[in-house]
């Protein structure tokens, strides 16, 4: 649309210092093709900057902002009072600028309309005559700054996340999607609006903005107001050197604007905050310091609010105290809570889902410690608490034996074998995660290795290529049993009996020392001539001894040594 609308701008002619409000601007925006024409009249001023100054036209209900710099003369340190029009030279030295800013507002929003940027070089005739000026035809953006915007409407530390998760998504798509980096995303350049109980958020300003494979601007003196554009910057902008553009420098900013939007709450309320949300948090203390490489990734941290808001908000009102309590580590308030109130166990589980997905494991332990049988097998968005915690590569392993040891013995095996949404039982999440030791954990309770997911593959095909061996072996046991238990005894004679219970034993030995991590040298050399009379079980155990697994495992497990390898 922008290709064919050529845009006049009719700028006024003199400024009248005695009544400088009653002259007024206009421009038409004019259809190449139709040849129709629109007349926008100047309307009023939406904001003014150091720099610059930003003022909205209408033409009935259609509605164009216009970007322009400032009237202004800067004498020093202070603006002029007197109001007038730039010079032509001053135009000239200030186009550069203002193209480059038009560049990149059409690279970060390409599909809005009115597009245009205005030079005007007209001969000079006297000090109030003649317009010299530069400015920017935009599309007009409904809604409010971020600050104010969070004022008027946020309440709820609920809304307040989303509202942040939102700005943090639009930020994230301005690095991807266009590869610019903003530079100035402070409150005052972070227009919200409302839609459809949602929040739909426009950056402005892109003054400071710098290609994300380009370099920085820098040279900018240390602030002495907080309110001004330098304030909100990352400190590497600020000495005399050449600075490569890095997201980073955009979260440092972003860090400081969510600071900003909540401390000015009351304590009660910020805490409470803190306590839902840890994931903003963290963002805000890692996004604030000083060397750029230990700021946090922003698409991790849109991905961690997601998950973090996700849960907070759908968690039954129920357990909102408890909840806050295990945030805050109170674990005496905690046990009073639980034996205090009547929470149904289903609310509990919930909460228990919540805490392991979120890797909350001191909270998760006090929670089963203070209050039994919370069932960990309850499905919520699809998963169990189990298949959330084997999903997890980093877990802690001694916490995910606790867990399977919290569930009733005789609950545990049909609790591992229970399908998520995608048809994945627990070792179906642990083997593809590829935490070893989950994996060691879940094969004592001898899960069933043969269920297939939606995509048909059993957890043997689904796992990381250093667990295959161990999860082929304990199929391959797992195959050797199913025959004892299900074979006629008229099928085999006593010695074909006999040797295959030799070798179920000779297996089950393997097995052993896999779950140990040890060899019994004397019992070894019982099942020695066993494992090498049968190929089948001799290429296994050769398979586990050359695995990058087990030939990093401790120096307990030796049955590599014993093999003579």
């Amino acid at each position: 649309m922008k290709n064919r609308n050529k845009i006049i701008y009719h700028p006024r002619n003199a400024i009248k210092l005695e009544k400088p409000k009653r002259t007024r601007s206009y421009f038409e925006i004019i259809d190449t093709k139709t040849k129709n024409k629109k007349r926008f009249a100047y309307s009023k001023d939406l904001g003014q900057g150091r720099y610059g100054y930003v003022r909205l036209f209408e033409c009935g209900d259609e509605k164009v902002a216009v970007k322009a710099i400032r009237e202004d003369i800067k004498e020093g340190a202070e603006f002029d009072s007197k109001r007038r029009h730039l010079t032509m030279d001053e135009v000239k030295n200030l186009q550069e600028q203002m193209e480059t800013e038009f560049e990149y507002m059409q690279a970060a929003y390409p599909d809005d309309p009115y597009y245009s940027i205005h030079h005007y070089h007209e001969a000079e005739r006297d000090e109030k005559g003649r317009v010299y000026d530069c400015r920017i035809t935009m599309p007009f953006v409904p809604g409010k700054k971020l600050d104010d915007f969070a004022n008027d409407y946020i309440t709820d530390a609920a809304d307040m996340a989303r509202l942040m998760l939102r700005v943090a998504e639009e930020l994230h798509r301005l690095h991807v999607e266009a590869g610019l980096i903003h530079g100035d995303a402070g409150a005052r350049n972070i227009l919200v609006d409302n839609v459809d109980d949602d929040y739909n958020v426009h950056l402005l300003d892109f003054g400071m903005t710098y290609p994300a494979d380009g370099y920085a601007i820098v040279n900018f003196e240390r602030p002495t107001s907080s309110d001004i554009t330098s304030a909100d910057m990352a400190h590497e902008r600020y000495p005399n050197r050449k600075l490569k553009a890095r997201p980073a420098q955009d979260v440092f900013t972003i860090a400081k604007t969510f600071r900003k939007l909540i401390k000015k709450r009351d304590t009660e309320w910020l805490d409470e905050f803190y306590a839902r949300f840890p994931v903003i948090k963290n963002f805000i203390k890692m996004g604030l310091r000083k060397d750029w490489k230990n700021r946090p990734d922003l698409a991790d941290f849109i991905e961690n609010l997601e998950s973090n808001l996700d849960w907070m908000v759908n968690l039954p009102k129920s357990v909102n105290k408890i909840a806050v309590t295990i945030e805050s580590e109170n674990w005496n308030r905690l046990k009073v809570l639980l034996k205090a109130n009547n929470t149904p166990s289903e609310d509990l589980a919930r909460l228990l889902h919540y805490l392991i997905l979120n890797q909350k494991y001191e909270g998760t332990r006090h929670l089963i410690r203070y209050r039994k049988k919370i069932p960990a097998y309850s499905f919520f968005h699809g998963d169990t608490a189990l298949h959330a915690a084997a999903a997890n590569r980093d877990i802690d392993p001694a916490f995910f034996a606790e867990l399977l040891a919290y569930i009733p013995k005789s609950d545990t095996v049909s609790a591992i074998n229970l399908t998520n949404n995608a048809g994945d039982t627990v070792m179906h999440c642990a083997a593809e995660s590829g935490c070893k030791d989950v994996v060691l954990e879940l094969l004592k309770y001898h899960p069933d290795l043969s269920i297939r997911n939606d995509e048909g593959k059993t957890p043997i095909e689904a796992a990381q290529q250093s667990i295959m061996p161990v999860l082929e072996f304990i199929k391959y046991l797992q195959d050797l049993e199913n025959q004892r238990e299900t074979a006629s005894p008229r099928m085999f004679s006593k010695s074909v009996r006999t040797k295959h219970h030799r070798l179920l034993d000779a297996a089950r030995f393997v097995e052993e020392c896999i779950l140990t991590n040890n060899v019994d040298e004397d019992e070894y050399e019982t099942f020695r001539g066993i494992i090498e009379d049968s190929p089948e079980l001799s290429g296994h155990v050769q398979n586990l001894i050359h695995s990058e697994w087990l030939q990093t495992a401790d120096s307990g497990f030796n049955l590599y040594s014993l093999l003579g390898f």
